[in-house]
């Protein structure tokens, strides 16, 4: 683990609820989120089980915690709607399985359904029949094309559910649906937090499980050009890895948030064109090339985050400018 990397899980560390000598299940544990996840849980004393297949997240991400006798991986594939035999006893399951890049929308759209629909339906039996908290990472796709910004939670969304990004809109939609349904019929200690673009240190890269500002960077180290979609106007709220971190561990472990939904993202709506300048004034020398606006992406997007505020505590530590100078590094030296 570079250096940016265990800054950041230290600063998570200081800054969240204590918590030791738990179980903890996380699905999709290599993964951007995922993979830190497990180093916080391992690092604070924690036993974790995490299960991945490899589809985005590489193996690389928590190689090194490969020798850790409270470490266990698992290979699995959640579209089978199963969980592996032999688990049990867990506090709380992390349901973090999932693709969520734009490119994979078109290209693994059924298989990102099936994960959202039939893994979080079996990981709720499971959460019912262990006892565990069970938490869900929603996604800000629920809201679709916002015709209010910032959204609230009560938003009930601008979706479309036959364009190329319906399976993981719906996908995250229906689970949620599926999450209220079951807690009303067996009861279930669920807690779901609505991701808005998140960024930092061991974010999926290039096509198709790229996300922006990891693929800016890269691009931006080995091609010296980045592609800039549309006139750039385009706004989004990012915020960094750690601060979302925080706010994953807050609405896990507070009992505040127990059977509550929130929204999370960055206190800043920058234009695309904005952060693709920025990117240029940390290289120096790199092309902004221009392409159309792909179908279904959203005008604007940033959160109303009133509700995690105030109930929780939350807040943003990181600026926006700040995180993009320690990706910046991460990706430089890793990517």
């Amino acid at each position: 683990m570079n250096r940016i990397l265990r800054e950041d899980i230290e600063n998570v560390i200081k800054n969240s609820p204590e918590i030791s000598s738990k179980k903890i299940l996380i699905t999709g544990g290599a993964g951007f989120i995922g993979s830190s996840l497990c180093d916080f849980f391992i690092k604070t004393g924690n036993e974790v089980v995490c299960l991945d297949n490899f589809s985005s997240g590489p193996p690389r991400n928590i190689e090194h915690l490969a020798g850790n006798s409270n470490f266990k991986l698992i290979k699995w594939d959640l579209r089978s709607g199963k969980i592996p035999e032999g688990l049990s006893g867990f506090d709380i399951i992390y349901h973090l399985a999932s693709v969520n890049a734009p490119g994979a929308f078109l290209k693994y759209g059924v298989d990102i359904f099936l994960t959202n629909i039939l893994g979080t339906h079996a990981l709720l039996k499971k959460a019912h029949e262990w006892n565990s908290t069970f938490f869900f990472p929603s996604s800000s796709e629920i809201y679709g094309d916002p015709t209010v910004v910032p959204t609230p939670e009560t938003y009930r969304g601008n979706v479309s559910c036959t364009g190329p990004r319906s399976t993981y809109d719906e996908g995250k939609r229906a689970a949620e649906a599926i999450i209220h349904a079951f807690d009303r019929q067996h009861g279930v200690d669920f807690r779901i937090l609505r991701f808005f673009n998140i960024f930092g240190p061991r974010q999926s890269f290039g096509y198709p499980h790229g996300k922006v500002i990891a693929n800016w960077l890269v691009n931006a180290k080995k091609e010296k050009k980045i592609t800039l979609y549309g006139n750039g106007k385009q706004t989004r709220a990012f915020l960094y890895l750690s601060d979302a971190l925080r706010g994953v561990l807050d609405v896990s472990l507070k009992k505040e948030a127990s059977r509550q939904f929130f929204n999370i993202g960055g206190s800043e709506e920058v234009a695309m064109k904005d952060v693709a300048e920025k990117i240029v004034g940390l290289f120096g020398d790199v092309e902004i090339e221009h392409k159309p606006l792909p179908k279904d992406d959203p005008n604007r997007r940033c959160p109303d985050t009133t509700k995690i505020r105030e109930t929780l505590g939350w807040e943003p530590k990181i600026s926006f400018d700040e995180g993009l100078k320690r990706a910046k590094e991460w990706f430089v030296e890793e990517g």
